[in-house]
């Protein structure tokens, strides 16, 4: 099962456009891999936070260095923020350029009731405050179809890059050929490439190699062009959990019509030794449509006669969707099903032993912790991502200063090789709860920033 995004009910982010997978996708792993132009940014929650440098105990000291890179994201990728608790642990860059956005009513009242209850918070490892998320939020018309996919285009999607990329005359976007393998020679290396329209292959020549498929399609890649090196790789995952609460205050009567925004509202940090040594993440999403469809079905036929009543819950309820740290959670084995050259994958999915009982202790202190800010947890209808699912993946090509087989180096050149970067989280040693894009993005523009040429 994926958990992700159908903007407009179209499942055209994750369409396996090329064949990827022999027979069909497995059920599990919940990841998936996109072909769509922009990839999985056409159908994205948006939210935006750095790396604490706490978390990053597994990566390279020089790969950590990310602040100006995080800095040239936000240049071209709008971000909407606030300054408040969160900025103490999460900086923001730049913090007086950011695009402001309305709270919406549910989000602005439990906003309002954390900042009162800060220090109480503050003495039980939490901080709180206004989700960042990758929108021209200045711009927003709360319109309340975020998660359908914003009819305006404030959300951040990729494919306007590609757009802007491609106007300036030196970028050329090619999307009817797939990536095989590559081949490095001298001074050079050669990209394998599959024509989709006219069949067959083709050679494409150039000086560097930069891979950024998306952490399956560059596994298969990269054990398809050195299958002598390494036979398979191991992403980690930074597994999640849905957990819904009840807020005792009156909603609005005609909530389903008032203006408002329905991406997270509110972050908030978890941060106990008791726990992990890592931070746990928690973003709280107020009302949408999707909850009172999801009781519906959950009532199955009562669902009609039961309609006042489900009506009354899913205007009160919020949604704790809580991560953690790659370190405790499951793996997802990649290896090629098949001859080398250009052979498919086979995925074979773990659950960290102890997930999802760590995962139900962050959600009973984040329960405990709201409980006095009128906030009621309901834990007995938690859902636990399956792994993969919360595409907060990478790590199946891990940076290190001595890379070995199976590894990079700090700028993403798998061992041996002079003339390969692999940019996406691929090359992340660890997946930190904190979400994944902003430091893909950021990570990204390290490597081709300084890369030596």
């Amino acid at each position: 099962r994926s958990d992700v995004m159908r903007p407009y009910g179209s499942d055209f982010p994750i369409r396996d456009a090329v064949g990827f997978f022999d027979g069909g996708p497995p059920l599990s792993p919940g990841l998936r891999p996109s072909f769509a132009r922009g990839g999985l940014s056409n159908g994205w929650g948006a939210a935006v936070l750095p790396y604490r440098i706490e978390d990053l105990g597994a990566w390279p000291t020089a790969s950590t260095r990310l602040e100006r890179h995080y800095s040239a994201v936000s240049d071209f990728m709008p971000v909407a923020a606030s300054r408040d608790g969160l900025a103490a642990h999460f900086p923001m860059w730049p913090i007086d350029r950011s695009h402001a956005y309305p709270a919406g009513p549910q989000g602005a009242q439990l906003l309002a009731r954390l900042e009162k209850r800060k220090s109480a918070l503050a003495s039980e490892g939490l901080v709180a405050g206004r989700a960042r998320l990758a929108f021209s939020g200045g711009d927003c018309r709360t319109c309340g179809l975020c998660l359908y996919g914003c009819p305006y285009g404030l959300i951040f999607n990729a494919s306007a890059e590609v757009d802007r990329l491609s106007r300036s005359g030196c970028f050329s976007y090619q999307p009817r050929l797939r990536a095989v393998r590559f081949e490095e020679h001298g001074d050079g290396v050669r990209l394998i490439a599959e024509d989709l329209d006219a069949g067959g292959r083709i050679a494409i020549e150039a000086r560097r190699l930069f891979v950024a498929a998306g952490v399956l399609p560059t596994a298969r890649i990269i054990l398809n062009s050195v299958p002598e090196a390494v036979s398979t790789l191991t992403l980690v995952d930074s597994q999640h959990v849905l957990m819904p609460m009840l807020h005792q205050w009156a909603p609005p009567a005609d909530l389903a019509a008032t203006p408002q925004n329905t991406l997270a509202q509110a972050f908030i940090a978890i941060n106990d030794d008791a726990l992990s040594p890592s931070t746990i993440h928690a973003q709280i999403y107020a009302y949408n449509d999707f909850l009172k469809s999801d009781l519906q079905l959950k009532f199955g036929g009562l669902a009609g006669v039961l309609d006042p009543v489900i009506d009354n819950v899913s205007r009160r309820l919020f949604v704790a969707q809580l991560f953690l740290h790659s370190d405790h959670c499951g793996r997802i084995a990649v290896r090629l099903d098949g001859d080398a050259g250009d052979a498919r994958l086979g995925c074979a999915a773990s659950e960290g032993a102890g997930t999802r009982a760590l995962l139900k202790k962050a959600a009973s202190k984040l329960a405990r912790a709201l409980a006095p800010s009128g906030v009621f947890a309901l834990p007995f209808h938690a859902r636990f991502g399956a792994v993969g699912s919360s595409f907060h993946v990478g790590g199946s090509l891990p940076m290190s200063d001595d890379p070995g087989a199976g590894e990079t180096d700090i700028y993403g050149r798998p061992s041996g090789l002079k003339r390969v970067h692999v940019v996406d989280a691929s090359v992340f040693p660890s997946v930190p709860a904190t979400t994944i894009t902003f430091t893909v993005m950021a990570n990204a523009h390290r490597i081709a920033a300084d890369a030596p040429v």
